[in-house]
């Protein structure tokens, strides 16, 4: 004889499809908010603007023009 189902969503079903999406920036693709970054952008760790050593770098490099033209 076959069990009777179960119609009713458990509390984890409610939890897990409850959650908010949110929408990418880069690429548009709607995720759930709870990810840390875009599972469609790689390399995309969630940040914007540029990366650390890119500021660094073209900070190093006005110096260095700078000093040329002031000595």
């Amino acid at each position: 004889m076959a069990r009777p189902r179960d119609e009713e969503p458990s509390d984890d079903d409610i939890r897990r499809l409850s959650q908010e999406y949110v929408i990418c920036k880069v690429c548009g693709f709607e995720y759930f908010d709870e990810l840390d970054a875009c599972p469609r952008c790689p390399g995309d760790e969630g940040s914007e603007g540029f990366p650390w050593w890119v500021v660094v770098a073209a900070a190093m490099a006005l110096a260095g023009v700078i000093l040329l033209f002031v000595l």
